[in-house]
């Protein structure tokens, strides 16, 4: 089964920085990082808990923000 990281760090204003890690063999490999706004980012880790509670991969959230922003 797949396993992915995703950390959110907020950097100024309204945006943040989304890394994605993937989690192979007990260690950490970087996949991806973008900078966006934390509106985007919470839409994308609604989306991506969804597709994670039906099963088609394992997803750990480090979400380094002070609230949550509702799409």
């Amino acid at each position: 089964m797949l396993k992915f990281r995703i950390t959110i760090s907020k950097e100024d204003g309204e945006f943040v920085y989304v890394r994605v890690d993937e989690l192979k063999n007990g260690e950490i490999h970087f996949f991806d990082l973008y900078k966006t706004t934390s509106q985007s980012a919470s839409s994308m880790l609604i989306l991506e808990r969804e597709k994670a509670r039906r099963g088609d991969f394992y997803l750990e959230v480090i979400d380094n923000r002070r609230k949550f922003v509702l799409v």
